[in-house]
């Protein structure tokens, strides 16, 4: 697969050859398009840090022009990772949810404080914040309860397996070719 990828990169890029020394758009797709890494060979630093730098100014970056046509980078910021396997995103867009055991009662007990999570609608560019994204699975049920000194009760979501994802801002980097995805290269 990875072969394939490269080889489909470096045959968009062969048509740009000749000019590859003019056009750094083309040697930052070529770089990005490396699986160990796009800083990985020291002949990539330079026009890969002149990328970054482009898009921490606000700029894009122009596309490579190529014979087969146009490969254009994207720019994205990931502010979670994907849940883990056996998981799912919680579906509220912002909301309470705690760790608990289900038993043969009515009411699960909660086996931890609860949190506050980001749910799929939970737009995180929106927030400077440190909200976890909550990965959950198994059953769940809606406890209604006190959470803060001034006696205000909230809905707490409590399941049965619940996995807290650190928000974070990691760049992920797509190439696309005549609109159609290439490669995706993240932590850059």
């Amino acid at each position: 697969m990875i072969r394939k990828l490269l080889y489909g990169v470096a045959l968009a890029l062969s048509a740009a050859a000749p000019a590859l020394a003019d056009n750094w758009p083309c040697e930052v797709a070529l770089c990005m398009s490396d699986p160990r890494g796009a800083r990985t060979e020291s002949a990539c630093r330079p026009p890969v840090d002149r990328a970054l730098r482009e898009w921490a100014r606000g700029r894009s970056v122009p596309a490579c022009r190529t014979e087969t046509g146009d490969i254009a980078l994207r720019r994205t910021i990931i502010h979670w990772d994907d849940c883990p396997t056996g998981t799912r995103m919680t579906a509220g867009e912002s909301r309470w949810a705690a760790l608990g055991k289900f038993g043969t009662g009515t009411i699960p007990s909660i086996a931890q404080t609860p949190v506050l999570v980001a749910g799929a609608g939970f737009n995180a560019s929106l927030y400077d914040t440190d909200i976890p994204r909550a990965c959950v699975s198994g059953q769940s049920q809606d406890v209604f309860m006190t959470l803060n000194q001034d006696d205000t009760a909230s809905t707490v979501t409590v399941y049965e397996r619940l996995v807290l994802l650190p928000r974070q801002n990691k760049v992920r980097v797509e190439l696309w070719l005549n609109g159609a995805l290439l490669s995706t290269a993240k932590g850059i």
